[in-house]
């Protein structure tokens, strides 16, 4: 689960 969040989180950043 922490791997995944890391995962959304790093490309919801990038995104951003």
């Amino acid at each position: 689960m922490e791997r995944r969040l890391a995962c959304v989180g790093e490309v919801a950043f990038s995104k951003a």
